[in-house]
């Protein structure tokens, strides 16, 4: 078994919640959505899943803005000796983003390894058990495995239809009428698709087509091929926390059990 290694891609600016005075990944959250019963910030619930799996060593894709953040992270993490962390520094420039971007950053760093992702942007409420999906993936030699989780609001997210060996047969992106209520949000990958990841990035610049570059465009190639599988959390709700209307309803404890 290869050694594993945590990714969080959190150098995008959080456009969908632009006039918000602090970057998404540190919105307040209350301490119902922690494990530990201490209020926290949503960036927390990626960190703490991944080491609760056994994940130490995370890698981080931040911006040069998210000073603050970085500073979180170590005080809270790095510091106390909970997690090894590297900070890679993402271009932001408005020419090219998109989470691809974010994997070819940290390239050198997850090359060889099999890397966990979570967003840190989203909640997943319940038993996160990482080191089952991990498990899953190495049991069926899978180059790409999605978590999947239910979801409230398919449509704005990635859902995913299963077929009865672990395979993914579809996976949509944003559909406006869903056929499943699930979505995807953390993936377990190996070399073949980090390389994928890299190559299409090269073969868009080569065209002069390179701003943006959607994940699920390259997942759409392994799960074509039926090199993808997906393992569904049944005890796992996702919520992604789009808008300050929804942070409010969070805090009201309206979007979780």
């Amino acid at each position: 078994m290869k050694e594993v290694i945590g990714f969080i891609p959190a150098a995008g600016i959080g456009s969908r919640m632009q006039g918000f005075p602090i970057f998404k990944e540190m919105l307040p959250m209350p301490a119902s959505v922690s494990k530990n019963s201490k209020t926290s910030i949503l960036i927390d619930n990626a960190i703490q899943s991944m080491i609760e799996s056994g994940i130490t060593t995370i890698v981080f894709a931040v911006n040069d803005e998210k000073r603050e953040l970085v500073n979180y992270i170590n005080k809270e993490y790095v510091y106390t000796r909970k997690i090894q962390a590297a900070f890679v520094y993402q271009c932001i420039d408005g020419k090219h983003y998109g989470v691809p971007y974010a994997i070819e950053s940290v390239h050198s760093f997850i090359k060889g390894k099999t890397t966990v992702m979570r967003f840190p942007d989203t909640l997943l409420l319940g038993n996160v058990d990482l080191k089952r999906l991990i498990d899953f993936h190495e049991k069926h030699d899978s180059q790409l495995t999605l978590g999947v989780f239910h979801t409230a609001h398919p449509e704005r997210l990635g859902p995913v239809r299963i077929a009865d060996n672990g395979v993914i047969s579809v996976l949509e992106d944003k559909p406006k009428i869903p056929t499943v209520y699930n979505t995807w949000n953390c993936i377990v990958w190996g070399d073949a698709f980090t390389e994928e990841v890299v190559k299409c990035i090269k073969e868009k610049e080569s065209n002069g087509n390179s701003k943006e570059i959607i994940i699920a465009d390259i997942m759409q190639k392994f799960i074509t091929e039926k090199r993808a599988y997906a393992h569904e959390f049944q005890d796992v709700a996702c919520i992604d926390v789009s808008s300050i209307n929804e942070l409010e309803k969070i805090w009201e404890k309206r979007l979780i059990g």
